[in-house]
C-alpha cells in the first residue's frame, strides 16, 4: 500500500497569516518557516480573501479583529462559502467570550489566545497538519475506489443489430450506489439490470459491486431469472450483514423470440412504449427490495418486445432531483420526450432526457445519484447478417 510522503506533503501545506500587527505576523512567520511550512502573509481581510481565492491555502490563521473595520470572523464566513473544508485558526485576546466560542464550535475553527506561546502554536499547527494528511490519504483512497468502481461498469453495450441500447450514470459524489450491468448469456439471451443502493459514496458503491459479483456468478449456474434473484437476495442477507438494501430491476431478453422476462425488486416501474399502439405502460413490481428480507420471494413476469418498442429503466434520481423551486422532474415529462422522439435512436432519446433534466435543475446541484438505460428494438435481421453479440458492454458515464 502506498503511503503519504509527509515531507512532500509539507511542501504543499500553505499557511496564510492575516494580522494588522506586524510583530505578530513576523513572530508567526518565523516560527512556521522554521518548522518547515510555506507561509504567506496579509495585513487586512480584503487582500487575504483575494489570496485565498487565487492560491491553494491549506490553513488560515487570522486575528479576530483588525483595523479599518476588518473582522476575522467575517473573513472566515466569506472564505467558508467558497472553501468549506479550509482549516482555520482564530487568534483571540486573552479573554474569549461565549459568542466567539460558539462561533468556533459552529464553524469548526480552532482558536489561539494571546499572548501566543510557541509551544501552543506548534501543537495546534501539528494537529491541523495531521488532519490535512488524513484528508489527503482519504482523497487518495476515494480516487482509487472510484477507479475500481468505474472499471466494473460495462465496457460497451450489447453488439446486436436488433438491440439499440444507451446507458448513463451520473453520481452525486465521485462514486455512488446506482449501478447497472449487461451479461451476454451463452444461449443468445441478454441479462441486464439496474439497481439503486440506499445512500451514496463508498459504502453504497461496495454494496452495488457485491450485487454485481453475486449476480454474475449465479447467472452462470442457476436457471430462471426468479431463482437467480431469490438466491441473490438470500446471499446478500446472509453474507454481507451490512443492513444495506437496494431496489433493482432485472431483465432477460431473447432477441430471437422477442421475449422479455423481468423481476422488479421494489424498483421504479420502467416505462415501456409500444410502437403498435403508440401508448406507454409501466412494468409493475414483482417483489420487495433486496438485501434486507431473507425470506422475500421474487416472481418473474413475461412480455414481448416488438420492432420500435422502447424500454426505459431508471433510478429514482431521475425524478427526485429538484430545481430551485423544489419541483421534481416528473415521469410525465419523460413520457413526453419518449413519445416525441420515438423515431430516434436510443442515444438521441437519452441525450434529450438528460438535457431536459439539466435545464429543469436550473443550476441547482444534483443531490441524488442518477442512472438510466434505454433499450429500443430495431427491425429484425436475418441470422447471416446479425453481428455476433459481444461479451462486454459499455457505460456512458457523464460527469
Amino acid at each position: 500500500m502506498q503511503s503519504i510522503d509527509q515531507g512532500t506533503t509539507l511542501k504543499f501545506f500553505k499557511i496564510l497569516i492575516v494580522d494588522d500587527e506586524s510583530y505578530i505576523v513576523d513572530f508567526l512567520k518565523e516560527a512556521l518557516e522554521f518548522w518547515g511550512y510555506e507561509v504567506i502573509t496579509a495585513q487586512d481581510a480584503v487582500s487575504a480573501f483575494n489570496i485565498i481565492k487565487n492560491a491553494s491555502i491549506s490553513l488560515l490563521i487570522t486575528d479576530i479583529k483588525m483595523e479599518a473595520n476588518d473582522s476575522g470572523l467575517k473573513l472566515i464566513e466569506n472564505t467558508r462559502l467558497l472553501f468549506p473544508d479550509l482549516m482555520v485558526v482564530l487568534i483571540t485576546g486573552s479573554f474569549v467570550d461565549d459568542g466567539t466560542v460558539n462561533f468556533c464550535e459552529r464553524n469548526r475553527v480552532s482558536f489561539l489566545q494571546k499572548p501566543i506561546r510557541a509551544s501552543e502554536l506548534k501543537v495546534l499547527i501539528n494537529n491541523n497538519f495531521s488532519r490535512h494528511l488524513k484528508e489527503v490519504e482519504l482523497r487518495s483512497d476515494i480516487e482509487a475506489a472510484k477507479k475500481i468502481i468505474e472499471n466494473t461498469f460495462p465496457k460497451k453495450n450489447p453488439d446486436n443489430k436488433k438491440i439499440d441500447m444507451f446507458s448513463i450514470y451520473r453520481p452525486v459524489f465521485d462514486i455512488g450506489g446506482d449501478f447497472y450491468d449487461f451479461i451476454d448469456m451463452e444461449d443468445g439471451r441478454y441479462l441486464f439490470y439496474l439497481c439503486d443502493v440506499e445512500g451514496h459514496g463508498i459504502h453504497a458503491a461496495i454494496f452495488a459491486n457485491t450485487i454485481r459479483i453475486f449476480l454474475r456468478a449465479f447467472a452462470e449456474t442457476i436457471e430462471g431469472l426468479d431463482n437467480i434473484v431469490n438466491k441473490l437476495n438470500r446471499s446478500l442477507c446472509f453474507e454481507t450483514q451490512s443492513n444495506s438494501m437496494a431496489t433493482a430491476f432485472f431483465a432477460s431478453y431473447d432477441p430471437r423470440s422477442n421475449q422479455l422476462i423481468y423481476v422488479n425488486a421494489g424498483h421504479e416501474q420502467p416505462l415501456l412504449y409500444r410502437a403498435s399502439s403508440g401508448e406507454l405502460e409501466r412494468l409493475e413490481t414483482t417483489g420487495t427490495i433486496i438485501g434486507i428480507f431473507e425470506n422475500a420471494c421474487y416472481e418473474f413476469k413475461k412480455t414481448s418486445l416488438e420492432e420500435g418498442d422502447i424500454l426505459f429503466l431508471f433510478t429514482d434520481g431521475v425524478c427526485d432531483n429538484y430545481n430551485t423551486s423544489y419541483q421534481n422532474y416528473s415521469v410525465d415529462k419523460i413520457k413526453e420526450i419518449i413519445l416525441n422522439c420515438k423515431d430516434e435512436n436510443s442515444e438521441s432519446i437519452g441525450r434529450h432526457i438528460l438535457s431536459q433534466i439539466q435545464k429543469h435543475l436550473g443550476g441547482n446541484p444534483q443531490h441524488d445519484d442518477l442512472a438510466f438505460i434505454i433499450l429500443k428494438i430495431n427491425q429484425a435481421v436475418s441470422c447471416e447478417n446479425e453481428t455476433k453479440p459481444s461479451v462486454q458492454t459499455v457505460t456512458k458515464n457523464l460527469k
